[in-house]
């Protein structure tokens, strides 16, 4: 059981590296932006839906 964790937390720091390059520049233009302010709360909702 402890593989499959270890498994799916190696593959989740591999896909946040390769997402890395592209968040700075969103969080920017959410918070530049009024029409895409609400990106703030879009990993909120998922994180939620996921639970």
């Amino acid at each position: 059981m402890k593989s499959i964790w270890a498994k799916f937390g190696i593959l989740a720091v591999l896909v946040g590296l390769l997402y890395f390059p592209v968040i700075p520049p969103m969080v920017i233009q959410w918070w530049k932006d009024p029409n895409y302010s609400h990106g703030f709360l879009i990993p909120l909702v998922s994180l939620f839906l996921v639970w």
